[in-house]
């Protein structure tokens, strides 16, 4: 009997039974699209973004604006990321050491550990 299972330093991996994974999946996807509105038609009003129930206005409407509900409820959480987001690479490298740090901490402190 042929073996197909690779054998790696960290176990065995099979490729054919991933690429039959794969396969499933893509079938799986398929009767799912296959299942869609056939009569849809893009460019018609069908097609346009649900806007509360009421039709569309023209010109375009920022985020902003449309979801002023949301960011008026959790401004104060909005405005201390804006304080925190400065765009530079250094920053987010910076916090994701931290991040890291801090993970290795509680992991040696058997911080996950049952």
């Amino acid at each position: 009997m042929i073996d197909l299972a690779l054998k790696t330093a960290a176990g065995y991996w099979a490729p054919l039974v991933w690429l039959a994974a794969f396969l499933i999946a893509l079938a799986i996807a398929l009767i799912i699209r296959s299942r869609g509105n056939s009569r849809f038609k893009q460019g018609k009003e069908q097609a346009t973004p649900f806007f509360s129930g009421n039709k569309p206005p023209e010109e375009n409407i920022s985020g902003s604006n449309f979801y002023w509900g949301f960011f008026s409820a959790t401004g104060k959480y909005y405005g201390w990321l804006r304080k925190l987001h400065t765009g530079i690479v250094n920053d987010y490298v910076f916090c994701l050491v931290l991040l890291v740090i801090f993970l290795l901490l509680a992991a040696a402190l058997g911080g996950g550990m049952p």
